[in-house]
């Protein structure tokens, strides 16, 4: 199932627990880190922003963020302008009762604090060049209105409101120059709209831009480039039938696209790629086909395959993202632990570090 598939299906919640000293609990020490990354893990029902030190990619240490008992909702890190992390998640619920409340935080290291920005859920989504950074947030009792909160200043805050009154959730990117928002919308968002659409936002007119329409193709993952290519996956080429029991059919394609989403190329790699990732020079693809777990690199220039990997560890390749520095991260989840994978795409295997807890946000750094 597609990622931004899965984060629509969100469950609702109990009582979120911004800060320690809110629950009586002892003030936790400020984190330092070198160059860190950051991850959103769940660990004994509690759920923590683990801060690693990249040059050893020891932990430095982890900050509480709430309680989330044991059924654990989705969520996301970023890293806002000014350094602070936002952290969003959805919300949760058991035996019919709530247990998460969906919520949009603002995590600082040096205090050691979380503090509400806006109740409700959305995706910390990073500009990767170090512009911006939004949050996409929907109401709990209708994903249809929502709003697209822009954020900037020191300390952060919510400088636009952007509403999103005909647009479901769905994977979004900042476009580098911070000027527009790409998304992937599933269908049901219009009437008579039956095919996902890929938009693009322009943030100063406040208007949808251009799009691009799948039709029956299904796309997985999204991504934008510095110089402002856009790429998605085609995870299946036609989208199954429930009502006559008939499967998807597996796609094998990924896209690229001007600024403008006009369609620029198109070449063949596996069956059903997922994630995507786009470096300077090369565009990352996991494939979470049976048997085993995989990792293709590509050139942006000519397509050409660079290099390929498997994955070492048991389980399904999540929140493939490339880091500040070029580098490829995806994670692996076995239920106690997980696996961050570190990959610079060239004929070097991957390099696995393990973490306890489950990771249920992805990696920013």
């Amino acid at each position: 199932m597609p990622a931004f598939m899965r984060t629509l299906i969100r469950t609702l919640g109990m009582c979120v627990v911004v800060a320690l000293a809110a629950c009586g609990s002892t003030q936790p020490a400020s984190i330092t880190a070198q160059h860190p990354l950051y991850l959103l893990l769940v660990k004994n029902q509690q759920m923590v922003l683990a801060v690693v030190n990249r040059p050893t990619y020891a932990l430095a240490g982890t900050l509480p963020v709430a309680h989330v008992g044991t059924t654990p909702p989705s969520g996301s890190v970023g890293i806002a302008p000014d350094g602070s992390l936002i952290v969003t998640y959805t919300g949760a619920f058991l035996n019919g009762a709530e247990t998460v409340v969906p919520a949009t935080l603002v995590c600082t290291l040096r205090q050691a604090t979380c503090t509400s920005l806006v109740h409700g859920w959305g995706s910390a989504t990073v500009d990767p060049f170090g512009q911006s950074l939004a949050v996409p947030l929907w109401q709990d009792s209708d994903p249809l209105h929502g709003q697209l909160l822009l954020l900037s200043g020191s300390p952060v805050n919510i400088a636009q409101r952007v509403p999103l009154a005909t647009l479901l959730p769905g994977e979004m990117q900042i476009a580098p120059d911070g000027k527009s928002i790409y998304w992937l919308t599933p269908p049901g968002n219009q009437p008579g709209d039956v095919s996902y659409r890929l938009i693009r936002f322009d943030l100063t007119s406040r208007t949808v831009a251009s799009t691009y329409d799948f039709g029956v193709a299904v796309p997985g993952g999204l991504a934008v480039a510095q110089d402002g290519t856009v790429y998605t996956t085609i995870l299946y080429a036609k989208a199954g039938d429930p009502t006559r029991q008939t499967p998807p059919v597996p796609g094998n394609q990924i896209l690229s696209f001007s600024p403008d989403l006009v369609p620029q190329s198109h070449w063949t790699v596996r069956s059903e790629p997922f994630g995507i990732a786009v470096s300077a020079t090369v565009v990352a693809v996991t494939y979470q086909d049976d048997p085993g777990q995989h990792l293709d690199a590509f050139s942006r220039t000519n397509s050409r395959l660079l290099a390929a990997d498997t994955a070492s560890h048991a389980g399904t390749l999540d929140h493939l993202t490339v880091l500040s520095d070029g580098t490829f991260a995806v994670t692996v989840s076995d239920g106690t632990q997980t696996f961050l994978g570190l990959w610079s795409a060239t004929n070097a295997p991957i390099a696995w570090h393990t973490y306890a807890g489950v990771d249920i946000g992805g990696v920013a750094g």
